[in-house]
């Protein structure tokens, strides 16, 4: 059996080709959601989901006033504190 000699650009090409095939192929699979806009305000589950972490780490951050939140009948919780908590090095 002979083996198929192929020009490494050209093979690159093709394996880019393919590679650019399946990204195309799984964003039609898996949209990205939009991403939401930074007035947005979690109750604590929807926080705590938001940041993968439990309610009481969220409530346990607002209490200190790591995050910017406030009680109104219940704990809100606004995404762009959280946002700039996660920038500013906070770690959930």
């Amino acid at each position: 059996m002979s083996e198929l000699i192929v020009p490494q650009a050209m093979f690159e090409a093709f394996i880019d080709a393919i590679a650019d095939r399946v990204a195309d192929k799984l964003a039609e699979r898996n949209p990205q959601p939009e991403p939401l806009p930074d007035n947005t305000v979690f109750d604590l589950k929807e926080a705590a989901e938001y940041m993968n972490c439990s309610e009481a780490f969220v409530r346990k951050k607002v209490r200190a006033g790591e995050i910017a939140g406030r009680k109104q009948g219940k704990w809100l919780v606004y995404k762009k504190s959280i946002d700039e908590w996660i920038v500013s090095g906070g770690s959930a």
